[in-house]
């Protein structure tokens, strides 16, 4: 389905753009096995770059004829939510529960470290965040770069400035994380971008 659907956009649009919910979810770095194989199948079959979430943790990107693939941009739409004690309701999920005492995060809790620490839900890594950015000309993605941005306390995303130290952070994180699960994807500082080569 996701093939003939991917063709069928192929065929009405200029740039078809791939938006995956997938991966796994608050492990530094790790892809799922089955990640690289739908990627590669949806630009096969015509996407022009995948944009993947899911995982509430960057992933790296990687490159495949040309097409980038961002495994995972972190997290952007989440509360900052702080709590000081265990009564205190900013800390507490719409379920009435600290976010690592959830059924669906107990198991991930147990052997991710970080959740509840610092006073926030998720461990610190999961506030860093990237938007992606294209240059679109001529019909076609001429350039691929990502903003480092990063989730405050008060929950206002905000894209990093250079001269903040959280910026190179952020670069440095995003490289670990790509050379971590065996991606030659290379990223050049340029200004407040980060472009990826795509080459």
């Amino acid at each position: 389905y996701m093939i003939s659907d991917i063709k069928r956009a192929r065929e009405a649009a200029d740039i078809v753009v791939v938006s995956m919910h997938w991966g796994l979810h608050f492990v530094e770095a790790e892809l799922a096995d089955y990640q690289r194989e739908y990627a590669y199948a949806a630009i096969d079959a015509g996407a022009d770059i995948i944009l993947g979430h899911h995982a509430h943790i960057l992933k790296g990107i990687e490159v495949y004829k040309g097409k980038a693939i961002f495994y995972s941009l972190g997290n952007f739409g989440i509360t900052g939510r702080t709590f000081a004690e265990e009564d205190d309701q900013r800390g507490l999920t719409v379920y009435g529960t600290r976010q690592e005492k959830t059924k669906s995060h107990a198991e991930i809790a147990a052997i991710r470290k970080g959740f509840g620490e610092g006073g926030r839900n998720f461990p610190e890594d999961c506030y860093k965040t990237i938007i992606a950015k294209m240059t679109i000309e001529d019909k076609k993605i001429t350039k691929v770069a990502f903003l480092p941005a990063f989730i405050p306390l008060d929950g206002s995303v905000y894209a990093l400035k250079p001269d903040d130290p959280m910026f190179q952070e952020n670069v440095d994180y995003m490289n670990k994380i790509t050379k971590a699960v065996g991606l030659d994807t290379r990223y050049t500082v340029n200004g407040d971008e980060v472009i990826v080569e795509l080459d």
